[in-house]
This record gives structure tokens, sequence and C-alpha cells, in this order.
């Protein structure tokens, strides 16, 4: 997905910029910023694979952590607290379906469903706001912030099924692996109870 200049009823809507599909699909990471780790045969990590394992824990715990629980634009407002609790809930009702329909959950999803939450808290905020007092503004700030929801929802589904597909192919592949070094080795036994050797 990429940004451009909003035109059409994207326009009209007061929208200036908006999402749009890369045609060629998604581009490729850069060399080195996602080495594969080694690997034996069977899947297991070999020891080259548990440093470089190590060295990318040790990097990622120098990074912020902008999870629910270290947010430090919390505790929200006295207003906005019952929906905060309703965006804790409804975010980890999320994660688990995502988790059960695809098999996991990669923190580029997650962020992606931490931001719809939000977005969805203030639209149940400013729909409370326009029920109470019929204000013009809320029910455009309501309208507003769902459909910024929705769009985040769909990113973070076709998010979640791009990653469920790359799973199934992972698996695939260390299968196919697995399944060639079995029939190496049976070829070798094979080959040591005839008497030939390779």
């Amino acid at each position: 997905m990429t940004w451009r200049t909003a035109h059409g009823s994207a326009r009209k809507s007061g929208k200036t910029r908006v999402w749009e599909a890369v045609p060629d699909g998604p581009r490729p990471v850069p060399a080195g910023a996602a080495e594969p780790i080694p690997r034996r045969p069977d899947g297991t990590v070999t020891p080259e694979g548990a440093a470089a394992l190590g060295r990318r824990s040790a990097e990622l715990r120098k990074q912020p952590d902008f999870g629910d629980g270290t947010a430090p634009w919390l505790p929200p407002s006295e207003d906005l607290a019952p929906f905060d609790s309703a965006r804790r809930d409804l975010l980890r009702q999320r994660r688990d379906e995502i988790v059960s329909t695809t098999g996991g959950l990669s923190s580029g999803t997650g962020a992606i469903l931490r931001g719809w939450a939000y977005l969805h808290a203030a639209a149940e905020y400013w729909a409370s706001r326009f029920f109470a007092t019929g204000d013009r503004k809320a029910f455009d700030a309501m309208t507003q912030a769902f459909r910024a929801a929705s769009a985040e929802d769909a990113k973070a589904r076709d998010a979640a099924a791009w990653e469920a597909s790359a799973r199934q192919q992972s698996e695939a592949a260390r299968a196919q692996t697995a399944l060639r070094a079995s029939q190496t080795a049976f070829q070798r036994q094979l080959a040591e109870r005839t008497g030939e050797t390779k």
C-alpha cells in the first residue's frame, strides 16, 4: 500500500491523501534487512542461527514498546476512560479472532489493530456525544472515525491473510526440505546396505 493524492469521491469527502494498493505487489525487503536464520535440514536452528537470533533479540529490546502496557499517553482523560477500557477488550477479542482464523499475528498486524482499536474507541466516544447532544460536529467526527477504523480493519485483515499465506508457504517449504533430507538419508542407507557408495 502507498499514499496517493485523493481524487473523485475521496476528494469530495474532504480527503487529501488516500491509500492505494501497489500494483506490483509487496516490495522486497532491502538486502541485509532480514537475513534468513541459518537452520538445519530438520528445521532446528544452527549455532550461527542462535547467535543471529540473540543479536536480533538484543536489538528489539532497544526499541520502544508501543504496546498497551507502556503507552505514555495513558491513563486517558475521565471522559475517555470507559471507551479505553472497551478498546482494550475489543483489541484483545480482535487479536484472538485473527489468530484463530489465520494461525498467527505479527507485530505489524498487531500495530494496525492497535490503531484500529483507538480509532474505534474514538468513534464510540463521538457516537456517545452525538446521541447525548445531537451535535452535528460530533456526528461528523463519529462518521469520520468509523470510516477510518473500517479502513484500518481492512488493512489488518489483508495483512493477516498475507501473513497466513506466507506461513503456509514457509511451512510447505520446510516440509519439502525435511522430505528431501529423509529421502537422501534413506538413499544413503540403501546404498550402504547394497554395498554401493556415493
